[in-house]
């Protein structure tokens, strides 16, 4: 993933996803994407960054956190939060509830937004148990 401060800031690579997550296997012909990173601090001051890919053809969501709590950490990815055609999330609090956003299904004209109510334990972001 690259990230882009300023037009005459050199680029940063953090990690790339073909080295990150083994279990995403890229089809022939495909290529790796990270698409829509969000970063969020846990209340135990942990920096997180939530970020979308496809695997097994379907959108997922990611999460990783930074191994030294800044930005130029060494990323560890934890098990993803969504494995079934949903990504490009984000996190708000609303009456005192943490939400993550994001849509589902990836498919064009298809795509409908999503709100799920998960958990800040200070060292991962978790869906509430419904």
């Amino acid at each position: 993933m690259r990230i882009y401060a300023h037009p005459r800031v050199k680029e940063e690579s953090y990690f790339a996803v073909r080295h990150s997550l083994r279990w995403i296997k890229k089809e022939n012909g495909k290529h790796f994407i990270t698409d829509g990173p969000f970063m969020y601090r846990t209340k135990d001051d942990e920096l997180m960054m939530i970020w979308s890919t496809i695997a097994d053809g379907k959108y997922c969501q990611c999460i990783a956190k930074s191994d030294n709590g800044e930005i130029d950490g060494n990323f560890v990815h934890l098990p993803p939060m969504i494995t079934d055609d949903g990504g490009h999330g984000m996190i708000f609090k609303s009456r005192g509830k943490f939400m993550l956003t994001f849509h589902s299904p990836n498919k064009t004209g298809s795509e409908r937004p999503r709100f799920e109510e998960i958990i800040d334990n200070g060292q991962n972001l978790i869906f509430k148990k419904r």
